[in-house]
């Protein structure tokens, strides 16, 4: 083998691997999409904490949302009895989505939060 042809064979081989990982670094970077959803997850346990006089610390007072943006509300129920949220009953196991496409403020139930209740704000996208 002629050595003369290893060293610039080798470092072609380098290059073009670099080019591969920084092409797929670029191109998985601009596919990904930021997620349209607020995502709350109710993880078991979370009844028995409330029953024990405990703040799960789960949801907050205020959800803010924008039209087209963040705009749909995921709530995951892993706990072993059911929860309100706002407007939405989320049974054991169960997921609840809403995508809100109009502005307001709703106001509702919450079971999570030691307040007992929530605020749902919905914006425009400005």
């Amino acid at each position: 083998m002629n050595t003369r042809f290893v060293l610039p064979a080798i470092l072609v081989i380098v290059i073009i691997g670099l080019v591969g990982f920084v092409v797929a670094t670029v191109v998985g970077s601009t596919q990904s999409k930021e997620s349209h959803e607020f995502r709350i997850v109710i993880p078991a346990g979370t009844g028995d904490r409330i029953a024990a006089g405990e703040d799960p610390d789960i949801v907050p007072l205020e959800i803010h949302l924008t039209i087209g943006e963040k705009d749909t509300l995921v709530i995951e129920n892993r706990d072993t009895v059911g929860h309100t949220i706002g407007d939405f009953w989320v049974g054991t196991g169960e997921t609840v989505r809403q995508k809100f496409q109009t502005p307001g403020v709703y106001l509702g139930l919450c079971t999570v939060h030691p307040a007992q209740q929530i605020q749902i704000i919905v914006s425009d996208k400005g």
